[in-house]
């Protein structure tokens, strides 16, 4: 079985227990306008999007001159200190702001990265007509050269191209001594880490920022904050564990984020995959039509639905202005198609290839689904009517079913003529591994070595005799063999990270290449984090350029 076979990290980030939880589905959806926004789940700090205007939260942070600051509790929540009014000096000229080691070249830079002089603050921005600096402290450790940027075709619409980041960012309960006790103390603590990638966040200016292992408090708390400061709203999932967990332990609890600059994208809805909560509801599903056969029942339960990961996407229209959406001699200009975005985060665990085959099986079945209820406007099939909602309460309608279709072409081609799709993930599936395959070719055998030879095959639907698949044309963003590794610590080093997307949809621009590896060797770092690398994943950025619908003539 081809999967991350020589991780050896002993800790349990998604475990549950296997009687926690009752009821089916797992696709909980939001439907979000320009004013409201609605939420079809229990918890309102599991799943929720923050509007700009209307955030009363939003602080702003000072960056001290040291590696640590004490907390500062105020209601419960932790909030670093207010920005300093006077701006701050400079740091001197060696100086250099931690994980800020993804420097630009001077030439092949995408279009939407900031600059920033050399020993200069690490950003300026503006905010209500007042510049907002922020500053960190020198590195003890050279900095590495900065990643290139490789650019693999140009755009042919500029305004149709877009960035995206993806980055598992190290959950802080993750990040202990024991299991990366080659990291100084002081740079595994959370409140210098979430600086550093703070950092890079403004440094790249993406798009759209895709996070994993964010907790719930430093969501709300410090990055919705901090980024709503330069253009940006976002949305945020729990891990199912939340649901169970009181107000104050449900805080701690981490999952996904997506991040979005408001002045290029319109939020249409937002959607919460459990994957516990789709095995239930297929187990559900099975009982009642009475074809559940007692091995198949306990494997899907005991091995899938004690495993909490999720998903969340996020379908977005993209903002024109005046002059982008004029027609000219007679023509309408298109728009672009909608754009449904997703960030997931994968079973860890090497010894369960079988779940994280499962899992991303039911990810591909609930993405169609969201896709299938977009209802297009006969007039203009860019705008959207709000998709219908897929309630976390029902057992039967988000119980997931690999597609059975009989025509998987026709099918692919009819859903990449409603929608872009864009998955953003760590995936913790070597590109070897049956995960990979299934999500770029669309299909895999269901005698695939990684199914362990267990007996899944009654609860996801064959599409055939002999394989499952997916009704995506799916492509892995970076070519392969383009990047060494995405996770790099002590005892594995490999590329479990991905950024997928429709191939007639979306074309490929740049992407940001390797992390030196000479550095490493010459510096003697054996793994992150590190000084000058905050997690213990490397940020997966590209650029992509919507394709767009063929010019129609005006009436």
């Amino acid at each position: 079985m081809a999967d991350c076979k020589t991780m050896s990290r002993t800790r349990s980030r998604d475990g549950i227990s296997p009687a926690s939880y009752q009821g089916g589905g797992g696709c909980t959806t939001s439907t979000t306008t320009t004013t409201t926004s609605t939420h079809h789940h229990h918890h309102p700090h599991q799943f929720h999007h923050y509007n700009q205007q209307n955030n009363s939260r939003s602080k702003s942070y000072h960056y001290h001159h040291q590696y640590h600051h004490q907390h500062q509790q105020q209601g419960g929540a932790y909030q670093s200190p207010p920005l300093a009014p006077a701006l701050l000096p400079p740091p001197p000229p060696h100086a250099a702001p931690p994980g800020f080691l993804y420097q630009h070249h001077l030439s092949g830079t995408p279009p939407h990265f900031t600059s920033y002089s050399s020993g200069a603050i690490l950003s300026t921005r503006q905010n209500n007509h007042q510049n907002v600096e922020e500053s960190h402290s020198p590195l003890p450790t050279p900095l590495p050269p900065p990643r290139p940027w490789l650019q693999v075709a140009h755009s042919k619409r500029k305004r149709t191209s877009f960035t995206v980041l993806c980055y598992n960012i190290l959950c802080s309960r993750y990040a202990t001594k024991t299991l990366y006790n080659y990291c100084p103390s002081w740079a595994l603590d959370w409140n210098y880490r979430r600086k550093a990638i703070l950092s890079e966040l403004l440094h790249y200016s993406p798009d759209i920022i895709s996070l994993q292992e964010l907790e719930t408090d430093q969501f709300y708390n410090f990055f919705l904050p901090q980024l709503q400061l330069v253009g940006y709203s976002g949305i945020f999932g729990a891990k199912t564990r939340a649901r169970t967990m009181s107000e104050s332990k449900r805080r701690m609890v981490d999952g996904c984020a997506i991040f979005y600059r408001t002045n290029k994208f319109r939020l249409v809805s937002e959607h919460l995959i459990e994957f516990s909560q789709v095995a239930i509801g297929m187990a559900n599903r099975e009982v009642k039509e009475g074809r559940s056969k007692g091995g198949c029942q306990e494997e899907m339960l005991n091995r899938v639905q004690t495993k909490d990961n999720i998903a969340l996407a996020a379908l977005f229209e993209t903002k024109l202005d005046s002059e982008q959406s004029s027609g000219f001699h007679g023509l309408v200009a298109p728009r672009p198609r909608p754009l449904l975005v997703c960030t997931c985060h994968i079973h860890w665990d090497p010894n369960y290839c079988d779940v994280k085959l499962v899992q991303s099986m039911m990810l591909m079945e609930e993405l169609s689904k969201i896709t299938d209820n977009l209802i297009l406007e006969p007039e203009n099939q860019s705008q959207l009517a709000p998709p219908s909602s897929c309630s976390s309460s029902s057992s039967t309608s988000c119980s997931p079913s690999v597609s059975t279709s009989t025509s998987t072409s026709t099918s692919a081609t009819s859903l990449e003529s409603k929608v872009n799709l864009l998955i953003c993930g760590d995936f913790n599936s070597l590109p070897s591994s049956g995960v990979f395959q299934f999500m770029e070719s669309g299909c895999i055998s269901n005698h695939h070595p990684d199914f362990k030879g267990l007996s899944y095959q009654s609860y996801l639907k064959n599409s055939s005799d002999s394989s499952f698949q997916h009704k995506f044309h799916l492509k892995s963003v970076y070519p392969p063999s383009s990047l060494p590794f995405t996770n790099y610590t002590l005892d594995f080093q490999g590329v479990i990270d991905y950024i997928f997307h429709s191939v007639k949809g979306l074309r490929p621009l740049g992407f940001l290449g390797p992390l030196d590896s000479s550095w490493l060797v010459q510096h003697n770092v054996v793994g992150a984090p590190h000084p000058s690398i905050p997690s213990d994943h490397l940020p997966l950025l590209v650029e992509l350029e919507m394709m767009l619908p063929q010019i129609t003539t005006a009436i």
